[in-house]
């Protein structure tokens, strides 16, 4: 799974496609959460954004084989509202 702001979401997705045979699922928008749930247990990378991450349930472990966190500089702060969301999920 990626996490990036939702500036470069459209970016990571062309540089998936293009440079890689897995299938690329975009988990953001209205139908994040059925494309979230639709995700669980296919092959590809879900590409998603910080704000709709604090929108997922929890993971439970196994959803997630690698997490990319695009502007991970930025978790540093523990009073921003994403840290403990992108830690979480990082821990699983």
């Amino acid at each position: 799974m990626v996490v990036c702001p939702a500036s470069v979401l459209v970016n990571w997705t062309r540089e998936i496609e293009a440079r890689s045979a897995l299938r690329v699922m975009v988990l953001h928008g209205p139908d994040r959460h059925y494309a979230f749930a639709d995700r669980k247990g296919r092959d590809g990378v879900g590409v998603t954004t910080f704000g709709a991450l604090r929108g997922f349930p929890a993971p439970g472990g196994g959803e997630v084989g690698l997490l990319v966190v695009d502007e991970a500089h930025s978790e540093k702060n523990p009073k921003a509202k994403r840290s403990p969301t992108v830690g979480l999920w990082a821990e699983r």
